[in-house]
């Protein structure tokens, strides 16, 4: 769904952040976010404009956000005064509240409260919360995106595989926005059993899990708190958790402290010294709701770090701070270290290059050059591998919220990194290093890749390349909704392996789009609209997980070539090619692995006063309203939307 702008205070005044990537023992693939910048609630807007403020965010400049421009709603004979208003709602069905209720009400309070200051003495005494679920909340097929049955979990907002991952035991690590960390040991089937692991932590708000490199066994994890997706609800963390034994029981990392009331992007471990660690945090929410208003990415004076990276040569006894931004280790050299700073690129530190300054390697393109203006926010996501004795860098730039003249991604490709930061950007701008792999042509072979995180790149940006694959290449963003069995299948995601080159072979295609499966032509599956996380499994990237605001999904491994379907499309013949190469392989099939992982990230309820212990309705982000009957297992969906 399209995320909105909603708290101005949450703004870090361009205090610019990006967040690390996940490490593989040989590669790093990147992450990067910007400040804490949006909610994702929908807000009902006018079409009257406002004159624009210096710096105030577009959606500020709506009618809306004055008050007193706005004539009231009220139909004429309504309640008069807000005190009726709720007078009126307390009263229905009648007309006012007799004395004797309103005389009751007082005394069940003071009960109430007195037995919450003593201690309950009735049969409640010690009672745990008791989940009421759901283990499936189940999208019926009239509701789904493609006409297909779907069962959803909450926001991802990370993930990790071991490297031994097998058909016989493969531990797959999730980390939600608001459900904490979730590990299966069966990933490839597809009724994968989820085990809540994070209990013992002071927050379930998840930004990064990290497999240490160094670990053979695959035991020691990293997880860093408080997501860092720069959204109104991306609630702040409370510090670095590890574990040595795959997750059973944690610790906390001693010198993690300067992180609580931050999120984190990831954790970084050195692949030759597991003492070697980088941290990046940036600004979490702290108190946010369902509602407007209320929330915060400062948090009090001397008790927040500064945002940036910050560096262990103690294996996280004590940081410091290296850099206000956040970092990626080159995978031929964990010396080099690569930047992606929100609205800045990428910049890299090197110790053959200027002694080991940060110097720009990569302009974003991504932003407006007015600083005040809200466009000026762009996210540069950036992935490393190695190609011909060299380090190869595929990047994704947006900017956001703006049109694609302003905002709309660009995908880059640079082959050879191994080179002085002077000659990769030349008086301020890419150099010829630099391949521009995305055109806004239709009929150019680059359009593929266009706009993929339409406007919302601050949220929905991301890029991957697999272990061993380098000309292999996937890039993450959000539905292009007006494509969606037209022109393409939204293109949510899309992968290319040939580098993001076009292919002679295959029509010319350079990437093609993962959002929809092979399986059926009329009701197929499909990956959720907004993207976050992707992971291989290793040693046949070809399989893969995605994480996304409605859970994971796995892919099959296998490819189908559905491209006949574009014909009953009612395209141009130009547009026809387009579609043509974009589903020319597509997945043979996507699962939902979401059942038992009860993640939903539920912002509103409403009980029915009729029947409080067995009815009620939830309001869930970016997954619409599920409805508890009875069983704690299966929620239905009514209603799409957040």
């Amino acid at each position: 769904m399209r995320k909105q702008l909603r708290c101005p205070a949450v703004l870090p005044n361009l205090v610019l952040l990006t967040i690390i990537a996940s490490l593989t023992p040989t590669l790093l693939s990147a992450k990067d976010v910007g400040p804490v910048k949006s909610g994702k609630h929908k807000h009902p807007q006018t079409s009257k404009q406002v004159a624009k403020a210096p710096g105030m965010p577009a959606h500020m400049r709506r009618a809306e956000s004055f008050p007193g421009r706005l004539k009231s709603g009220e139909r004429e004979g309504g309640p008069l005064a807000y005190e009726r208003e709720k007078l009126a709602n307390r009263a229905y069905p009648g007309t006012d509240i007799p004395i004797a209720l309103t005389d009751t009400a007082k005394q069940h309070f003071a009960r109430v409260r007195s037995e919450s200051e003593a201690g309950s003495r009735g049969p409640m005494v010690n009672s745990p919360w008791v989940s009421l679920g759901p283990s499936v909340a189940f999208y019926p097929a009239v509701l789904g995106r493609t006409g297909a049955p779907y069962v959803a979990s909450g926001r991802i907002s990370a993930m990790a595989i071991e490297s031994n991952c097998s058909s016989r035991r493969c531990r797959l690590y999730v980390g939600a926005a608001g459900g904490g960390i979730w590990r299966t040991n069966n990933a490839l089937s597809n009724t994968p059993r989820w085990t809540f692991i994070s209990d013992s932590f002071a927050t379930n708000a998840i930004g990064a899990i990290t497999i240490d490199p160094t670990d053979s066994s695959g035991d020691t994890i990293y997880v860093g708190t408080g997501e860092p997706n720069a959204s109104g609800d991306s609630g702040a963390g409370q510090g670095i958790y590890k574990s040595t034994n795959g997750g059973d029981s944690w610790s906390l990392v001693p010198g993690s402290t300067f992180a609580v009331n931050r999120s984190i992007g990831n954790v970084v471990i050195d692949p030759t010294n597991p003492n070697t660690m980088y941290v990046g945090i940036t600004r979490g929410v702290r108190g946010y709701s369902a509602v407007t208003g209320g929330a915060t990415g400062n948090p009090p004076p001397g008790t927040g770090a500064t945002v940036g990276l910050y560096k262990s040569v103690d294996g996280g006894n004590s940081f410091t701070l290296i850099y206000d931004s956040l970092a990626n280790l080159d995978p031929t050299n964990p010396a080099i270290v690569y930047i992606s700073a929100f609205g800045l690129g990428i910049l890299r530190s090197s110790p053959t290059d200027n002694a080991g300054a940060f110097l720009p390697v990569f302009v974003s393109l991504g932003f407006n050059s007015d600083p005040a203006l809200e466009d000026a926010f762009s996210r540069t996501a950036f992935a490393l591998t190695t190609k011909n004795g060299h380090t190869r860098m595929y990047v994704n730039d947006g900017g956001g919220n703006g049109p694609p003249s302003q905002s709309g991604s660009l995908t880059w490709r640079n082959d050879n990194m191994d080179q002085l930061a002077s000659a990769l950007v030349v008086a301020g701008a890419n150099a010829d290093g630099w391949k521009l792999l995305t055109s806004p042509n239709v009929a150019d072979p680059g359009y593929a890749s266009y706009d993929v995180c339409t406007g919302q790149c601050w949220y929905d940006n991301q890029i991957y390349t697999p272990k061993g694959r380098p000309d292999t290449v996937f890039v993450l963003g959000s539905f292009v909704y007006g494509e969606l069995g037209r022109l393409s299948n939204a293109r949510g995601v899309i992968r290319s392996t040939t580098a993001g080159d076009p292919d002679p072979a295959n029509n010319n295609r350079t990437f093609t789009d993962m959002t929809v499966d092979a399986t059926s032509s009329t009701a197929p599956n499909s990956i959720h609209p907004d993207q976050h996380a992707l992971v291989f499994m290793p040693g046949n990237p070809d399989v893969w997980f995605e994480g996304s605001d409605g859970g994971l999904m796995r892919s099959s491994g296998t490819y189908a070539d559905i491209s006949s379907q574009c014909a009953a499309r009612g395209l141009t013949p130009i547009e026809t090619t387009t579609c043509q190469r974009l589903l020319s392989a597509v997945p043979g099939a996507l699962t939902s692995l979401n059942s038992g992982l009860d993640t939903l990230q539920f912002q509103s309820l409403s009980i029915n006063p009729r029947k409080p212990t067995e009815e009620l309705l939830g309001g869930t982000q970016d997954n619409g309203t599920f409805r508890y009957a009875g069983s704690s297992v299966l929620w239905p969906q009514t209603i799409g939307g957040d």
